[in-house]
């Protein structure tokens, strides 16, 4: 069963192709029969999964979509999550992050793009303001010389401005990776206070300290700390659950896709492992309230990501991705050219019709021609390197070698019985 690494936004399929049995291997121990098997096996599981209706699959994005709001909105109300949050905006605010990495908006959409930058700056400083006036009064929470009135009116205010917090947080569309990094961690706090709580009689200084650390951390008790904790697993069991659905029951795509780029340098399962981490992200960032189907919005990213391996993984030396983009464009004018013509294009009527100049035409043609490493075995019955085979042009053959080096030892006996000035007008002569 193809499983998800959910604790990453780049996931990647475990049992699958990342395991050692599918991945690339230059070793001549890999052989055609494996791969034909490791395929075979693949497309057996994956034909397994039932494909889903389009009000199957509305609904499974519809409840991914909320596990992962109720998923988020859960983490921004802990003190260090949501405080971390307003730090990496206001990176952005201040220039040292992108926002197109950090914020959720379509780069292509001009309009919200600006709108979203435009409240930014803004939005921080309120952000952080709050942040302030609810520390002073989870203190006051915690201050029993104040009354019981004073510190349930603090409470209120202090659960008004944690919900504002999250409320415009959310607006600013900060990315869930930004976030989900401390899932772990607010995790590990909760076990960590729940022994200390239980020995909370006999904890030395320092455990008490660090029991009122993870207190002010979180501004929470420390049973609702682990109220938090256990809505948050069931909010992200669901969301990768859900998840995991919409992906298996889409993998078909990805290998059709993937058949389309076949003969480009990787191998097959290669290209589909590629297309799959593609279908991932798109299923992470699809939002069926746009009224689109997922395969219609997942295709893109599965071209993407193909596209992209292709062009980085392909060859020995890696060729930039716009000229990748040129080398394509080139294969299929010759390709074009060749059903026209009946024969293959010449130099200068490949140049006419793709409209390039003569000298990138030429670098074209170079970058187009396949790059294989000296340590490549060979085919046959023995394996060998193509360094084994190939004959160094400038090395001299061993035999002449050691003749030079034998001739060069008896000149220089010779050379010896002439004195220095004879010796010096020699070895001007002949040069040595």
């Amino acid at each position: 069963m193809v499983s998800l690494n959910s604790n990453s936004e780049h996931t990647t399929i475990r049992g699958g192709f990342d395991s050692p049995a599918l991945r690339q291997d230059d070793s001549p121990l890999r052989s055609q029969e494996e791969l034909s098997d490791s395929l075979g096996m693949y497309l057996k599981q994956m034909g397994r999964t039932s494909l889903l209706s389009a009000d199957q699959e509305l609904a499974l994005a519809v409840q991914m979509d909320d596990a992962r709001t109720l998923f988020r909105h859960n983490l921004l109300r802990v003190r260090f999550i949501a405080e971390d949050a307003v730090v990496s905006l206001h990176e952005i605010v201040t220039g040292d992050a992108r926002a197109d990495r950090s914020l959720s908006y379509a780069v292509t959409d001009e309009k919200v793009k600006r709108q979203t930058l435009s409240r930014l700056e803004p939005n921080v400083r309120t952000l952080q303001s709050l942040l302030a006036l609810n520390n002073a009064d989870y203190e006051a929470i915690r201050d029993r010389r104040l009354t019981l009135a004073q510190r349930s009116e603090a409470r209120s205010r202090y659960l008004r401005r944690r919900e504002s917090i999250v409320t415009l947080i959310e607006e600013l569309g900060l990315r869930l990776p930004a976030i989900e990094q401390h899932y772990e961690n607010l995790l590990w706090m909760n076990r960590r206070l729940k022994i200390l709580r239980e020995r909370r009689s006999e904890l030395t200084l320092e455990e008490h300290a660090e029991y009122e650390t993870i207190l002010r951390r979180t501004q929470h008790s420390s049973c609702g700390l682990d109220r938090r904790a256990q809505e948050l697993e069931r909010a992200y069991s669901l969301y990768t659950s859900t998840k995991q659905k919409l992906v298996e029951a889409n993998l078909r795509l990805v290998v059709s896709i993937a058949k389309k780029y076949r003969g480009r340098g990787l191998a097959f399962l290669d290209l589909i492992q590629e297309g799959n981490s593609g279908l991932m992200r798109a299923v992470e960032k699809f939002e069926a309230s746009k009224g689109f189907k997922l395969s219609t919005y997942a295709t893109w990213w599965i071209r993407q990501a193909i596209g992209r391996a292709v062009a980085e993984q392909s060859r020995t030396i890696r060729i930039p991705v716009h000229v990748v983009g040129e080398m394509n464009e080139l294969q299929r004018t010759i390709s074009d050219l060749y059903q026209q013509l009946s024969h293959r294009p010449t130099h200068r009527e490949v140049a006419d019709t793709a409209g390039l100049s003569d000298e990138r035409l030429v670098v074209l043609e170079r970058s187009l021609s396949t790059s294989y490493s000296l340590d490549n075995s060979s085919a046959g019955e023995v394996p060998t390197n193509l360094r084994d085979i190939l004959q160094e042009e400038d090395t001299a053959p061993l035999g002449t070698e050691v003749d030079a080096n034998s001739l060069s030892h008896r000149l220089e006996s010779l050379l010896d019985q002439l004195d220095e000035r004879e010796q010096s007008i020699v070895r001007m002569r002949f040069r040595f």
